[in-house]
This record gives C-alpha cells, structure tokens and sequence, in this order.
C-alpha cells in the first residue's frame, strides 16, 4: 500500500501514497518527488488522494494528506488549505463537483466554490445563510468572480449535513473489537487509558525481568547485593500492585487483539451489533455516519455524492441540499472498507476493495468483476485479489495496484509499460516510524520469513497474555490467603 492512487494525463503521471506525491513528465520514464511545501514528516505526507483539474492557468493539484489539504499550480510549492475548525486533521479524500471543490475528513465535509460558478450552493455553518440570484441556498463565494487568469482563491467552508436514521446498517463486531483494543468505545478518555495501561504493560514487563533475574543471579553467583535488594523489593511491590489493578484490562486487550487478525479473526467477521446497543452510547459508531468517514464520490450522472464510512454507504445530491441517506453497494466490499471509488464515465463508477476491482452500471445495478490478470479462484473473499489503488489514465482505469505485487496492468495482456519504483524516490521517502512500529505491531513484518504462518503470532502472543492475566490474579490470591511473615 505504498502507492494509493495516480493519475495520468498524456504523459504526464501524478502517483500518490505514502511518500507524497510523486510526477513524471515522460510518461513514467522518471520521477521527481513533489515534496516542496509538504511536512518533512513521512508519516505526515501520506497521501490518500490527489486530484488534478486542467485549467485556462495550468494544471491545479489537490493532496488530502494526514496533516490537511494542500494545493499547488504549476512549479508552486505546495501550501496548507484552510479548512475552518479542521485544524491539522487527516482529510481522507477530495472531489470536485460540478460546482464545488469538496474535502472530506474522518468526520466532516467542507466545500469551495469553482472559480467561474457565479454562486456556492452549499448550506454553511452558522445562523446566516444567502441567496442567490437562482433562488436556492448557498453562499456567494468571492474567490468565483476572480478571471480565469489569476489563481483561485479557495475559500472552504464547514458543511453541516444530515443523516436520515431510518434504517442504518449495524455495526461489525471486528469494529467494535477494534475500538475497544484502542480505547475508542469510550471515546477520548479511551485513548489516555490505553496510553496509561501501555505504560503499566512496560513496567510489568521490566519488573518481571527483574524479578526474574535477581533471583537467578544469586542461586548463579552465590553472592548478595543491595542495591540488587532494593531494586527487586521495589519492582515486586508495584509489579503486584499494578498487575492486580490492570489485569482486567490487560486481559481485554489480549482478547480483543487476538481477535482483530486471522485466524480468528474470520470467528467474529460474520456477525453484527444494533447501533442502539448501550455498549456503544459513549462510541463514535453511535453517530451519524457509524465511524470514520473513508471515501467520496461525485457522480455526474445523478449528481450526487457517494460517502464511504466505516458504518456503510450514504448518498446525498451534489449541492447538499437535502439529508444523506443510507445507500446499500451492490458490490462486495471488504470489512476493512473501500480503496478505490472513481468514476469511469458518467454512470459508470469503479469500487475496489480486498475483495477485487468492480465496474457498476449505477442506472442499471449491472456489477462486473474486474479480476487480476492470472488469478485463479472466483471466490471475492478467498482469492487473492487485494486491490489498494488504481492509476485513472483521462477517466478510464491504466493501472491496477495490488496490495502484495504493487502496480499491475488492469487486463492482460497489456500494452502500457509498467515502471519500476526509482531508487531515488526510495531513499528519498523512508518509511515512517508509525508504520514501521506498526508492521512490529501486527506481525506483519515477519512475513517475509514465516510466509502465511506470521497469523499465528498474534493470536499465540494474545493466549499468552491472557495466560499471564489468569495465573498472575491466581498467584495475587494465593498469596493474600498466606499469613503474615511467610
């Protein structure tokens, strides 16, 4: 998943992913790295989505990234687009409507007016709302009466939407696993909690060595030391203590994360919880949109906007002048969401996930099922057909990129020449520290040697903390039950 998505106009190549943005001018010959403007952080410039719009002054770029949205024309360097009470926010995605540039982050929409438009019709924060010369709602943008040869001024404004309750889809259970792992089932007081109990998990971890070892060293070396004494009488004090007051948590997150990847993960993947469920009243899945928004679509042929959250699809007109509502996808989609959601043609709109690549006739319903060259295996679910991105060559679909092979052509054969990632680009934009503790993290990173068999470790890890719970509350009791002095 280095790479998230480009897009190619002649020969000209805009890729983004995790290391930023990156251009070829000679149809993927080269690249240079687009970075000037962008945060120094790696973590900080993922790029989710980047849009490119031709204009009478060039070519504009839009980059949702982790830190915000950033804009740039031409050789500009990139600088921050402000979105009011955003703050430095991930925006996940940005689309351009007919009438609107639209950025999207976890939990809110925000909308500009396209130079050239003569009004915004877009509902705004706040108590004021306008006019325009139409008649319908909006607000009168100034940056639409600039002439086409000065540079946009992108004025973005909060959009406040609503969401219609009837029917909404119920929550996954691997969701709600996955926010009480992290601490979210409460919201933000989860996240200091978890940041309290990993901490507490160090220290059980250091005073358990050392009351280990002590021990060890004096039946080894036959000799005493008391500063060795003071360490260990210390480190058994606040090991019990601490132990005793954690272990219920301690034992959640074992069972919880062994739960969140396979094997067992495919135990609870099936089933699913009421939004109306009391353990959520406190959830972000309790809200409107069931989590984190992901993804966003404009379609042209209805003129709507198409939202992906982590609680299922919804669907409002263009100018959001009336409430979303729960859309249901007619193609499978993975549990862990959407990765591609572009629009082919009007009517035609591309949705890829980890269960493949579709092409869905929106007038129609009509699904095909766009697979990887060579794959064997129909099943969505069981084959190996992992989409992360797509490259969109002037609206319809070049590349395919795979989550394990990278960029792949979309048919086979094909006669576009792949490149190969630029060793220059390589050292240029290292992986972040985040990503890296996180591959530790899950045990990914020992796939390379342990193959299909790094699953395990997870699990095994997660039995053995909960081992560890269970004989460590035993052992507590045992030894309150002794008298004193033995």
């Amino acid at each position: 998943m280095y790479l998230r998505q480009g897009v190619t106009h002649g020969d000209h190549w805009f890729l983004a992913g995790k290391p930023g943005v990156v251009y070829s001018q000679d149809n993927g010959r080269s690249f240079t790295l687009l970075d000037d403007g962008f945060p120094r952080a790696p973590y900080q410039r993922d790029t989710t989505r980047l849009l490119v719009r031709e204009t009478p002054a060039g070519k504009e770029l839009f980059a949702a990234t982790r830190s915000g949205l950033y804009y740039r024309t031409g050789e500009q360097a990139w600088r921050r687009v402000e979105l009011p009470g955003a703050g430095k926010r991930a925006v996940v995605d940005v689309v351009a409507t007919s009438r609107h540039i639209v950025a999207v982050t976890h939990d809110g929409i925000y909308a500009a007016a396209v130079p050239g438009n003569a009004y915004g019709e877009v509902a705004i924060s706040g108590t004021g709302r306008s006019r325009d010369f139409t008649g319908k709602t909006g607000i009168r943008d100034p940056s639409a009466t600039l002439p086409d040869e000065r540079e946009p001024d992108y004025r973005f404004t909060p959009i406040h939407t609503e969401v219609i309750d009837n029917e909404r889809p119920s929550v996954p259970w691997f969701r709600i696993f996955h926010d009480i792992h992290n601490g979210n089932i409460i919201g933000p007081p989860g996240k200091w909690l978890l940041d309290l109990l990993a901490v507490g998990l160090i220290f059980l971890c250091i005073s358990a060595l050392v009351i280990w070892y002590v021990p060890w060293r004096k039946r080894r070396f036959k000799r005493r030391g008391r500063r060795l004494d003071r360490i260990f009488k210390f480190c058994w004090k606040y090991h019990l203590k601490i132990g005793i007051y954690s272990v219920a948590f301690l034992a959640v997150l074992a069972v919880t994360g062994a739960f969140l990847r396979p094997p067992l993960l495919i135990a609870v993947a099936p089933h699913f919880m009421d939004r109306e469920h009391p353990l959520l009243a406190l959830s972000p899945r309790s809200g409107d949109w069931g989590g984190k928004l992901q993804k966003a679509l404009y379609s042209s042929a209805s003129d709507t906007i198409l939202l992906a959250a982590e609680g299922g699809f919804f669907q409002g007109p263009g100018d959001f002048s009336a409430p979303f509502q729960p859309f249901s996808l007619p193609t499978p989609v993975h549990g862990m969401g959407v990765t591609v959601l572009e629009e082919v043609e009007p009517g035609q709109i591309l949705v890829g996930s980890f269960t493949g690549l579709y092409l869905w006739e929106e007038e129609s319903g009509r699904v095909r099922r766009l697979p990887r060259p060579g794959l064997r295996g129909g099943h969505p679910y069981m084959s190996n057909d992992l989409i992360s991105g797509v490259v969109m060559a002037d609206g319809r679909p070049r590349f395919r990129v795979d989550y394990h092979d990278g960029l792949m052509p979309l048919f086979h054969p094909m006669g576009h020449v792949i490149p190969e990632m630029p060793a220059a680009i390589v050292r240029e934009t290292p992986m972040s520290l985040w990503h890296y503790l996180f591959e530790f993290h899950n045990g990914r990173i020992f796939e390379k040697w342990l193959g299909m068999w790094y699953m395990l470790i997870i699990p095994a890890v997660g039995a053995g903390l909960l081992l560890l719970a269970v004989t460590g509350i035993y052992d507590w009791f045992c030894r309150q039950k002794k008298p004193a002095g033995r």
